[in-house]
């Protein structure tokens, strides 16, 4: 595996344990509708999160939340209405990005942004 992949992997498996220790409950990790891909999907509050993880071992080339752009956030909307649809879900969505930053001899940063659409 790539090393970029085993951050994208490490950076989940962190997104997952600090979603939970915040009162998410997580439904689905990965999940695919053709060729979009939905990070992780969780509810909390009656509201279910759709969530962007972007992962950066350190900020030399800025934080993570800003390699999410413009196409990015219309597949999120796109393939959390597939979700809604698939599952027959109705109610609130927020669409969010968790950023989490890797900086060696510090400790791990988690930037929760909610509702970016």
């Amino acid at each position: 595996m790539a090393k970029h992949n085993e951050l994208g992997a490490h950076g989940e498996s962190l997104a997952r344990k600090w979603l939970s220790d915040n009162g998410f409950y997580v439904l689905e990790t990965n999940w695919r509708v053709g060729h979009l891909e939905i990070d992780i999907i969780c509810h909390k509050n009656n509201k279910l999160h759709i969530i962007e993880v972007k992962c950066r071992s350190g900020r030399r080339f800025g934080h993570p939340e800003q390699r999410v752009n413009k196409k990015k956030i219309k597949n999120m909307t796109a393939a959390g209405t597939s979700y809604m649809h698939q599952k027959n879900i109705r109610g609130w969505i927020s669409y969010d990005i968790l950023s989490i930053t890797l900086c060696a001899d510090q400790p791990i940063e988690f930037l929760l942004i909610e509702d970016i659409y």
